[in-house]
C-alpha cells in the first residue's frame, strides 16, 4: 500500500500531463496539411498565425497549389503578389503580377480593364511587411477583410467593385515604375465608379436630394 501511494499522489498530474499531450497531438493532426502556418488554441489556433509569427514560420510560399484550387473554384482576374520560390504560371495560374519575388517566373501581363471578377492575392509575408524597409506597402489591406485565405498564408480580397483598391495599386506600380500597370489600375478604378454611377437607381423628379449631395 505504501508503495501505491506516490502513483496514487501523482494520479491527477499525469492524468492531467495525458491529457494535454492528446490534446496537443489532435491540435497539431488538426493543423494538417499546413503544418507550417501553426499556432495551437491557446493562442488562437492555426488561423491566428499569421497575427502572432511570419516570414518562415507562416508564409514560405507554400500555398500556391490552395491559391490555384481556389481561382478553380471562384474563376476571375487575379492580381498577385507571391513571395516564394514557386512558379505561379506551373500551376497553371495566369495573374498580374504585383510586386511579387519568387524564383526565376514569368510576369503575369497586366488584367483587361473590363473584367468581371477580380481577386487580389497577397502572402502573408508580403503584408505583413518583412524584409522591407518602413511601413509595410500592403498595410492599407489591414482595413479589409480577406474572403478567403489560401493554405492559411495567401490573403484573397474581392477587388471586383472597390476602386479605392485599384486607385491605392495605381500609387504602387507607379511609385515602382511601372507606368503600364499603373495606367491600368487608373483606368479600371474609373470603369469601377462610372458602372457604379450607371448601376445607382436615378432619382424621381421632384423627389427630394439625400443630404449632402449636389444639384
Amino acid at each position: 500500500a505504501a508503495a501505491a501511494a506516490p502513483w496514487r499522489r501523482g494520479g491527477r498530474p499525469r492524468l492531467a500531463a495525458g491529457a494535454l499531450l492528446a490534446w496537443h497531438a489532435a491540435s497539431s493532426a488538426a493543423a494538417l496539411p499546413q503544418p507550417l502556418a501553426y499556432a495551437n488554441e491557446a493562442f488562437g489556433g492555426p488561423a491566428a498565425a499569421r497575427r502572432l509569427m511570419g516570414d518562415s514560420n507562416v508564409d514560405w510560399g507554400q500555398s500556391l497549389p490552395e491559391l490555384a484550387e481556389f481561382v478553380a473554384k471562384n474563376p476571375g482576374g487575379l492580381i498577385l503578389s507571391y513571395f516564394g520560390r514557386d512558379c505561379p504560371a506551373r500551376l497553371g495560374l495566369a495573374a498580374q503580377d504585383a510586386f511579387s519575388t519568387p524564383g526565376p517566373c514569368p510576369r503575369g501581363a497586366p488584367l483587361p480593364v473590363d473584367a468581371g471578377q477580380e481577386w487580389l492575392a497577397v502572402s502573408a509575408t508580403k503584408a505583413q511587411g518583412f524584409y522591407e524597409s518602413g511601413p509595410p506597402a500592403w498595410g492599407w489591406l489591414a482595413s479589409r477583410a480577406p474572403a478567403a485565405v489560401a493554405g492559411r498564408a495567401i490573403l484573397i480580397y474581392d477587388v471586383s467593385r472597390d476602386a479605392g483598391a485599384h486607385e491605392r495599386l495605381a500609387a504602387m506600380y507607379a511609385a515602382s515604375g511601372e507606368p503600364a500597370a499603373a495606367a491600368r489600375e487608373r483606368s479600371r478604378a474609373k470603369f469601377i465608379s462610372a458602372r457604379e454611377e450607371r448601376d445607382r437607381p436615378a432619382r424621381a423628379p421632384g423627389a427630394p436630394r439625400a443630404a449632402g449631395t449636389r444639384p
